[in-house]
């Protein structure tokens, strides 16, 4: 009878071992979430595109204030740049950010 009783105790020495282990690990994915994520901190995102004036219209009056609305961390630079100039505009970008 001891036998059975040393066992159960194994087990459940076992289980509260996996429990703590598991709430280690929960709670260190917790801190670095917390430690990593800054929700007040702006993202500011460039956006080029070559839309027609109506569009752009829309784009800039309704839909990037929806947006930023609903995503208050992010606020979206439009640009309105000639499909040919997109490219070159960013490579100079990309450029001139790695000197």
């Amino acid at each position: 009878m001891h036998k059975s009783r040393g066992s159960r105790r194994g087990s459940i020495s076992t289980a509260v071992m996996a429990v703590i282990i598991i709430v280690v690990i929960v709670a260190v994915v917790v801190g670095v979430f917390l430690a990593t994520y800054h929700p007040s901190k702006v993202i500011t995102i460039t956006y080029y595109d070559d839309l027609s004036p109506t569009e752009a219209s829309v784009f800039q009056n309704d839909i990037l204030p929806e947006f930023e609305k609903t995503h208050p961390n992010i606020h979206v630079d439009y640009i309105d740049a000639n499909a040919n100039d997109i490219a070159s505009d960013v490579e100079a970008l990309v450029q001139a950010d790695a000197h």
